[in-house]
């Protein structure tokens, strides 16, 4: 089962109003421009003795734009909105 965090949050990024949100590498909006929703590593947050973890599973958001101050604020309004959105994952 493949871990579906960066696209369920560019698909809610997306119900919000950015339209360009999608999961992608920083080279495919670097020239474009857009939002790129993108997996980084997961972070292992607690370790129980009979072995199981708890994971921190992480993404990045990078918005271009031409406008410097646009993408600034852009990735501010993003920002506040993600932790009120419902990022439950789509392949359980």
């Amino acid at each position: 089962m493949t871990i579906d965090l960066p696209d369920v949050a560019a698909a809610a990024l997306r119900s919000a109003g950015y339209a360009d949100a999608r999961t992608a590498r920083i080279a495919d909006i670097a020239n474009t421009g857009g939002i790129a929703v993108r997996r980084i590593p997961a972070t292992v947050t607690g370790r129980y003795y009979d072995g199981s973890l708890d994971v921190s599973y992480l993404f990045q958001v990078v918005v271009a734009r031409e406008s410097e101050r646009d993408a600034m604020d852009e990735c501010c309004e993003i920002a506040d909105l993600l932790p009120k959105l419902a990022l439950a994952s789509g392949n359980g």
